[in-house]
């Protein structure tokens, strides 16, 4: 049989046809493959061609068949559905009814599964936060994590913050995530009422996070951070509940960074019979406090120079973490510890105020943090400053 050579016959002689069908009547597709390798040996581009078997190894007759008939009818092949429709039928005939009701779609029982990982995907109750990321999948209420990669790419504002000579993750930025942890946290647990206050107490700074620059492949190195949250005791409204925050080493084993407790005060209820007062004389207590301890801060900074005198120590601020424009200290006699603190007061530029804090979506700013703890570790006297190494250093109680 010259199959090649009428196939050629055919491709020439029908070139200008405007359909053509190869159609195979027989138990399988065996001719596709020949017939696709002859018509490209014929180099004809012009030749457009559709193949079509009437039926397939292994497959049911009747749907091979049907299937021929659809792919003859969309290429535009003139043929008789109702014929083919009768022959796939059998020999009784079979009518279309155009007059049915609408269905009635019901969808009140749903037979679909989703999974409780993938609707906590979809459904999540907080966007990525720049310090504290994103809740890990999986972790209850009662005892969450969350996950952070920090990198200079995502967060350039870290290249304000040297010490040294490397680049590191402030330590009001611990405090910024466990804040932001605890709002969020108390949210998905519905808890009722406003939060009044945020207690901290024995935070402590074990590691620094040093964030590196660049790898030796050339590409901008991240580090994942984690912080967990635990309750100390029963979950109640006022429960000292503890943290950790850690970090993944290059060697992948994961460090402890910072740790403490925090605890959240509700606004109470207003007294039946002298409504807030307890909380007002409180409030004044505290101001006075405050007051009595910035009258004590008899000795006057300027902004430039205490950045100078903290530079030349090694410690190098960028516009971020330099907004302190004026400052006064002061030493403080603590009668409890039987020692001698030193006491900062200041006046911070208004670069630093709402439009950064609401840029990074945080409770507190962390350069405002940073403020608060920028002179422990120092101390200042005269056009100089000496660096205390306590070890332990931290907060007992914020």
């Amino acid at each position: 049989m010259r199959f090649s050579s009428v196939l050629e016959l055919i491709c020439r002689t029908e070139l200008v046809a405007p359909i053509n069908i190869f159609l195979e009547v027989g138990p399988h597709s065996a001719l596709a493959g020949p017939v696709k390798q002859v018509v490209k040996s014929l180099e004809m581009s012009d030749f457009k061609f559709n193949y079509v078997a009437t039926m397939i190894r292994d497959k049911n007759t009747t749907i091979t068949l049907l299937d021929t008939v659809g792919k003859l009818w969309e290429v535009g092949y003139p043929l008789s559905l109702q014929a083919a429709m009768r022959t796939a039928a059998g020999a009784k005939a079979r009518t279309l009814i155009g007059d049915l009701a609408p269905y009635p779609w019901d969808h009140s029982s749903s037979y679909g599964f989703e999974s409780n990982m993938s609707k906590l995907h979809r459904f999540r109750a907080h966007a990525p936060h720049d310090l504290l990321g994103l809740r890990v999948f999986g972790t209850t209420n009662h005892e969450p994590s969350w996950k952070n990669i920090l990198s200079i790419d995502t967060l350039p504002w870290l290249r304000d913050h040297v010490v040294d000579g490397f680049i590191i993750y402030p330590g009001a930025g611990y405090l910024c995530m466990i804040i932001e942890a605890i709002r969020q946290i108390n949210i998905d647990r519905q808890t009722p009422g406003v939060m009044s206050k945020i207690f901290l107490k024995n935070v402590a700074f074990s590691k620094a996070i040093v964030i590196p620059e660049q790898r030796p492949d050339g590409l901008t190195p991240d580090v994942e951070i984690m912080l967990t949250l635990r309750p100390e005791r029963s979950l109640t409204n006022r429960t000292w509940e503890g943290f950790r925050i850690l970090a993944l080493s290059e060697q992948g084993v994961w460090s402890e960074h910072c740790s403490g407790s925090i605890m959240v005060e509700w606004t109470p209820k207003p007294d039946e019979v002298e409504g807030f007062r307890e909380e007002e004389l409180s409030t004044l207590s505290q101001i006075k406090k405050l007051q009595a301890m910035k009258d004590k801060c008899d000795t006057q900074y300027n902004g430039e120079v205490l950045y100078k005198i903290f530079a030349a120590n090694g410690n190098v601020f960028g516009p971020t973490f330099s907004n302190v424009a004026k400052a006064q200290i002061g030493d403080h006699r603590n009668p409890w510890q039987d020692r001698t603190s030193q006491l900062l007061c200041w006046k911070c530029l208004s670069r630093c105020a709402r439009t950064e804090q609401a840029r990074f979506k945080v409770q507190i700013h962390f350069s405002k943090l940073g403020r608060c703890r920028r002179i422990r570790g120092y101390h200042v006297s005269g056009s100089s400053t000496t660096r205390i190494h306590a070890p332990g250093i931290g907060i007992n109680v914020l």
